[in-house]
């Protein structure tokens, strides 16, 4: 077993918290470097993915949702539209996944001045992404008792 095994959606999360509170601790005020500016970028993008993640995992382990086989770029649009699928309770995981896919979007594709990513769209994709992780256990739970 190689180290890369113990690898989860989680890390990516952790990686996305160390890059932004490594920048928030080196600043009192909102101006970053460009390489910082970088690191914020990808910080975005890593939160995204530690959500996207631990969501198709847990909807492909419910072999419910054939769409999500292909694992390919239409995932990402298939799991949100799954995602509004499932009941009202789920709705605020829903919108916090489709806010985090536009940003991530907008982090990986779109330059200035298009869109300038700052630390604080970093910041709110790590929370967002922390609260759809903390939701996973309950869409599981409602898979296993529901057909959806």
């Amino acid at each position: 077993m190689s180290s890369n095994d113990n690898f989860s959606p989680n890390d990516f999360l952790s990686i996305s918290n160390e890059i932004v509170n490594s920048i928030d601790d080196n600043h009192d005020i909102t101006i970053i470097t460009s390489a910082e500016y970088a690191w914020v970028r990808s910080a975005i993008s890593r939160a995204y993915y530690s959500a996207f993640l631990a969501l198709r995992i847990s909807l492909l382990d419910s072999n419910r949702w054939p769409t999500l086989q292909s694992h390919n770029i239409d995932d990402h649009k298939n799991l949100g539209n799954i995602l509004f699928r499932l009941p009202p309770a789920f709705t605020p995981t829903a919108n916090a996944f489709k806010n985090l896919r536009k940003r991530r979007n907008h982090a990986d594709y779109d330059l200035p001045p298009t869109y300038n990513a700052i630390l604080n769209h970093a910041k709110k994709s790590n929370l967002e992404a922390s609260q759809i992780i903390s939701q996973v256990p309950f869409i599981e739970n409602y898979l296993a008792s529901n057909i959806p």
